[in-house]
């Protein structure tokens, strides 16, 4: 499967996110909310890791999208509109998307490679593999939010049951992502039915 570096309103996508982004850091340096305008700015920087990691890859810009968008998700949303205090879905509803994410763009990147390497794997190792890898970064999410929450700035993890239903959205996500996928597979290679 090859990515196409041609994704229509891609740039536009990813600049209307920057520029909410960059709105709320703005509303919350004028009032003086320095730590919260510390994560916009970060978000910000964020958004273009893609463009600057992935540059020679067909998942720059699917990467540089997806990014803009789940980070204006918890920049915009999450923080500015305060969801997450005041939805019990919505931290829930993020971990279900970015997960996805994760796993359709690790599941690109592995049959990107295995193809450019001339490289058979089974799909099912395949799937293997991106699901241990989103269930790896939803860890490690949850590591960064135990380590933020130590320092006193923040209060992220809501205890035991939340960071548990934290990784249940997250393996929730990449079976969708995989589904998906796998979907997509069977129809492609079914096209008499």
């Amino acid at each position: 499967m090859k990515i196409v570096n041609a994704m229509p309103g891609a740039t536009a996508t990813a600049n209307l996110c920057r520029l909410a982004i960059g709105l709320s850091t703005l509303i919350w340096l004028a009032a003086g909310d320095w730590l919260s305008a510390a994560v916009g700015s970060t978000a910000l920087l964020l958004t273009a890791a893609p463009g600057a990691l992935l540059r020679h890859s067909g998942l720059r810009e699917p990467s540089t999208v997806a990014a803009a968008l789940l980070l204006a998700a918890h920049i915009v949303l999450g923080m500015q509109m305060n969801l997450y205090e005041t939805s019990k879905l919505y931290d829930k509803a993020m971990h279900v998307i970015g997960s996805g994410a994760i796993a359709a763009l690790l599941l690109v990147a592995t049959r990107e490679f295995c193809v450019r390497e001339r490289i058979a794997v089974p799909r099912v190792l395949v799937a293997v593999i991106v699901f241990a890898g989103t269930l790896s970064a939803g860890t490690l999410w949850e590591v960064f939010e135990f380590a933020i929450d130590r320092t006193g700035l923040f209060f992220a993890q809501r205890g035991l049951i939340d960071t548990m239903i934290d990784l249940v959205a997250d393996a929730l996500g990449a079976l969708l992502a995989l589904s998906i996928f796998a979907g997509m597979s069977y129809a492609q290679t079914n096209t008499s039915l």
